[in-house]
């Protein structure tokens, strides 16, 4: 299935940016927490001070205060009472606010709201104060109730110290357990961001290498491809981001050119084949032209060949000379049988008398130096066989392997049937073949002007569409030539 270019995903875009987002996200988060639960402790820190400096401001409106009516008590100056309400408002407002912060039920709360009205009653014994002062009540009595005042207010300040030291206490372990959570949080916040990195670490190589792997991986296969091996793939990459598009992308590229390949080999090979045909036929028609020239420069005048080759024979016998009538015989035999053969099919049988009727006549020319023997199986096949291929062989060993060397030599005809086979060899024990004529004989596409054992092995495969003549060198001395036809009747090509 070809990828569309227009719609290849982004896989790789949506996998890094998951990546930073997922360690933005993080860290955003570890921060986001530790900043939160800092202004919580800190705002509750603040407002714990904040409880503290109001006391204090309260314990100090106090003192003015209590300074005040006593200086007044003692002097009947109006100008000590001067701001005394705004004193009282801010006084009555403070404690208040600190009754609010207060947690209910507990003893800072109670002990709060007793001094609340302890204050209460300070200011009413002032407002009393005032008013006898205005009726003109004598100065010791005003002077007592200045006494009496100064001591309420001496002991609210007690009261109101005591808070202080509470807070102070409070405040203290507050600040103690507040010192304690912030070393717990700055270990927790160092865990956390110890995680963080190494998830951050595990998540950025885990990305690389599903980044550098497939990539890695593709640059290797596409420098095998590159030195001629058309056959490597690249390997299952999972995934539907750009790299696993490149990985099916390659292959595809590789089998489209394996095939191209492929094709074009396929042609050659047609196309050598075509032209193995064409040479083969033209190399069949000039044999067979030459086969044709050969059988008419054969057939000239063959009854006054015959006839002559008659009288020799008559006269033979007039004279008595029964081994030169054999060899005319023997002749006119042989030249009988290739007239009649020309490039046609015979009997095994007249191919074996044939070769009989050469090696009588050469064991008349040669004597005692050149023997002849013929192994051949009790039931021989009916078949035919292309004429004229065993007395070229016989002729080749006889001129080439057996009249150069001086010691008596032997030519040797086997013939047997083997797995529906017929196998025939013809061998002789003499000086044997060099390497470049057997390479010269066994190579069939050589072309040679020889109309000799060449023509055999070209003929024989040129009708049997195979090579089934074989040449080689004996161990013991001299050549071998290995013939294996089908037994069964053949169709001439």
């Amino acid at each position: 299935m070809m990828e569309n270019p227009e719609k290849l995903p982004f896989g790789l875009r949506r996998r890094l940016m998951t990546v930073f987002l997922s360690i933005i996200l993080t860290l955003s988060v570890l921060n986001a927490f530790n900043l939160v639960w800092v202004r919580v402790y800190f705002k509750e820190f603040s407002l714990r001070q904040m409880q503290q400096a109001n006391l204090q401001e309260l314990i100090s409106l106090l003192r003015d205060t209590k300074s005040n009516f006593y200086n007044y008590s003692r002097s009947s100056n109006n100008a000590y009472l001067e701001g005394n309400d705004l004193q009282q408002r801010r006084i009555n407002r403070l404690i208040d606010e600190e009754k609010v912060k207060a947690a209910p039920e507990s003893d800072i709360y109670y002990s709060l709201k007793d001094i609340s009205r302890m204050i209460t009653t300070l200011f009413e014994t002032e407002e009393v104060l005032l008013a006898d002062v205005k009726r003109g009540i004598s100065t010791i009595y005003i002077q007592d109730k200045g006494d009496e005042l100064v001591r309420l207010s001496d002991y609210i300040i007690e009261e109101l110290q005591l808070a202080v030291e509470f807070y102070m206490k409070e405040l203290s372990s507050y600040y103690r357990e507040f010192s304690r959570r912030m070393t717990v949080m700055n270990y927790l916040s160092f865990s956390l961001l110890l995680i963080a990195m190494f998830f951050a670490i595990y998540s950025s190589g885990k990305f690389v290498l599903s980044v550098s792997r497939p990539i890695h991986q593709l640059a290797i296969q596409l420098v095998h491809f590159g030195e001629g091996d058309l056959e490597t793939r690249v390997g299952s990459i999972k995934g539907k981001d750009e790299i696993a598009v490149l990985g099916r992308s390659f292959n595809r590229m590789a089998d489209r050119i394996r095939g191209l390949i492929t094709d074009i080999q396929d042609n050659a090979g047609i196309e050598q084949r075509l032209i193995e045909q064409k040479l083969a036929r033209q190399e069949a028609e000039r044999l067979l032209k030459e086969a044709e020239l050969a059988h008419l420069q054969a057939q000239i005048n063959p009854h006054f060949l015959f006839n002559t080759l008659n009288i020799l024979g008559s006269l033979s016998v007039v004279e008595e000379a029964p081994q030169t009538g054999r060899i005319i015989s023997d002749l006119s035999e042989l030249l009988r049988y290739s007239l009649k053969t020309g490039s046609g099919l015979v009997q095994l049988k007249e191919e074996i008398d044939v070769i009989r009727s050469y090696m009588n006549i050469q064991g008349v020319r040669f004597g005692n130096k050149i023997t002849y023997e013929e192994i051949i199986g009790e039931e021989l096949p009916e078949m035919q066989i292309p004429g004229m291929i065993l007395q070229p062989l016989a002729e080749n060993a006889v001129k080439h392997g057996l009249e150069p060397i001086e010691r008596p030599g032997k030519i040797t005809l086997e013939i047997s049937v083997m797995d529906e086979h017929l196998e025939i060899q013809l061998s002789d024990n003499g000086v044997g073949i060099s390497d470049k004529a057997l390479s010269l004989l066994n190579d069939t596409a050589v072309y040679t002007d020889s109309l000799g054992i060449r023509n055999v092995q070209r003929r024989l495969m040129l009708h049997y569409g195979k090579k089934v003549l074989d040449i080689t060198r004996r161990t013991e001395g001299g050549t071998n030539c290995r013939i294996i036809l089908p037994v069964s009747p053949v169709i001439p090509r």
